[in-house]
Formats: structure tokens, C-alpha cells, sequence
């Protein structure tokens, strides 16, 4: 029998991927099985021990997934010549969009969860949560500097924007009825134009944010 080819292979690894989180997000990450998510994947348990050893593997997989589609985000916007608060802003709207699929929360709160009891998942968690807060400091930095921002201390406020998408997703999975994302929104807006030095600032001047918002 031809071997798989390493392109479909890794298709393969995230149809896995892919279903387990969709799953996640109508039963919670706990209350699927290896069987619900070959199901859902279209594919057998074979295969499915071909990539990974058991379940729980699955949330490390999602998590590299997700690191992966931040850092595209981020590596956009270190990339255009936006203001750095739109940048800022821009960050964390398309979070927040990220928190309104319920998978999100399911699968946040379960990593936090079992972080507890993994080094390593603890570690690659805190390897993530340290890599945005310098790039987001960065960005207020840069923004202070050239006059676009107030200053601030910079790596305090990378902190405050990665506890914060973190906090309310564990909050939301807490008590679903607790708040609305886009009063979430709403209310950033307004702190972050309190960011801008410029008072005559205009929210939503940057090029790339709605694009990056709405996909």
C-alpha cells in the first residue's frame, strides 16, 4: 500500500484536529470521545492513533493551531503601517471575535485545566502567553515613542490585553448569559481611544483592522 504523502497527512492530522474542537464547542472538551471525534472527522481510530496517543493530545494540537493563527495575526499587523493603537485595537477585536465561537472557551478552560497537571503544556502555555505580552508591549512602546499613545509601562499593558482575552473566556464558560461580546467591544473602544495622545484621534483610521476583524 502507497504511503501517505507528508501534505496529506497533515490534512489528515487536522480534520482531527478540526472536529475535536468543533465537538468541543457543543459538548465540552470532557464530554467527547476518541469514537465521536473519528465521526466527526470522517475518518478511523486507526488513523486517528497514527497522530496521537490519546485525547488528551488533542488539546495541545488545538493549542498549536491556535498559537499558529495568532502569530499570522500579529505578524500582519507588526507588518502594516497602521498606527500602533489601531494595531492594538485590531488585536484585540479579532480575539474577542475569536471568544464568540463557544469551542474557544471550551477548549481554553480545558487547557488552563489540565496545564495544572502538565509540565509541559504549562510550559508552552506560559512560553505563549509571554511571547504575545512582549510583542503587544512592543507596539505600545513603539506607539508612545513616535507620539501616537500615552505613555504607559508597556510590558504591564502586554499583560492587562493577554489576561484579559484569557479572563473573559473563562468567564464566559463560567456563565455563558454573563456578558455580550460586542459590548465587550464597545467598551474597549472607549478605553483605547482614552490611549490615544491625539485627541482629535479618529477610532478605526488603521488600513488593515476591519479586514483582519471580519476573517
Amino acid at each position: 500500500m502507497p504511503k501517505i504523502g507528508p501534505e496529506k497527512r497533515a490534512a489528515r492530522r487536522l480534520q482531527f484536529v478540526e472536529a475535536a474542537r468543533g465537538l468541543a464547542g457543543e459538548r465540552g472538551f470532557r464530554g467527547i470521545t476518541v469514537d465521536d471525534v473519528c465521526a466527526r472527522a470522517g475518518l478511523s481510530k486507526g488513523a486517528f492513533y497514527g497522530y496521537f496517543e490519546a485525547k488528551q493530545d488533542l488539546l495541545a494540537a488545538i493549542l498549536d493551531q491556535e498559537i499558529a493563527e495568532v502569530d499570522d495575526l500579529l505578524e500582519l499587523l507588526e507588518a502594516t503601517p497602521d498606527l500602533q493603537l489601531e494595531k492594538i485595537r485590531t488585536f484585540v477585536r479579532s480575539m474577542v471575535l475569536r471568544g464568540t465561537d463557544p469551542a474557544e472557551a471550551q477548549v481554553r478552560t480545558e487547557l488552563w485545566s489540565q496545564a495544572a497537571m502538565d509540565p509541559t503544556l504549562q510550559v508552552k502555555i506560559a512560553e505563549t502567553v509571554r511571547a504575545r505580552r512582549v510583542r503587544l508591549a512592543d507596539f505600545a512602546t513603539r506607539g508612545a515613542a513616535s507620539g501616537q499613545m500615552v505613555e504607559i509601562p508597556a510590558n504591564a499593558f502586554g499583560a492587562i490585553l493577554v489576561a484579559l482575552i484569557d479572563g473573559l473566556l473563562l468567564h464566559h464558560s463560567v456563565d455563558p448569559t454573563g456578558f455580550r461580546w460586542e459590548n465587550i467591544s464597545k467598551v474597549v473602544d472607549i478605553i483605547f481611544d482614552k490611549l490615544a495622545a491625539d485627541p482629535a484621534y479618529v477610532r478605526g483610521a488603521g488600513g488593515v483592522a476591519d479586514h483582519v476583524v471580519q476573517h
